[in-house]
């Protein structure tokens, strides 16, 4: 679904008492044929997909958020890279359902808190 360079160097791990924690979000729709949609998010760069991000949707065809919850960020394989800038893609796939069948992502993103 397309690639954007992130680089987290703007966001330290830690600022004063407060510590980051990143979330991948992304809201989905699928047409009733289809039984489920999975998202997921992928380093392009490193070629891995980043652990804890495989979302998936069933439950009916209306616009639903879903949220990986708090991402490992750090600079091994599979985490949500800080060592450098890394390129990132929104993968996505639909699962049964047939040729008029679609799902839909209408918003992506990653959530950089402070708690």
């Amino acid at each position: 679904m397309g690639g954007r360079k992130v680089d987290l160097s703007p966001y330290p791990a830690v600022v004063g008492r407060l510590t980051r924690n990143i979330s991948f979000l992304v809201n989905v729709q699928k047409t009733s044929g289809a039984t489920s949609v999975e998202v997921q998010l992928f380093d392009v760069t490193d070629a891995v997909q980043v652990t804890s991000t495989n979302l998936t949707h069933s439950a009916n065809n209306d616009l639903t958020e879903l949220s990986s919850g708090s991402l490992t960020v750090g600079s091994s394989s599979g985490n949500l890279r800080s060592d450098a800038p890394k390129v990132y893609e929104v993968n996505v796939r639909m699962n049964g359902g047939g040729p008029s069948d679609q799902v839909f992502v209408a918003n992506a993103r990653l959530l950089v808190t402070y708690t």
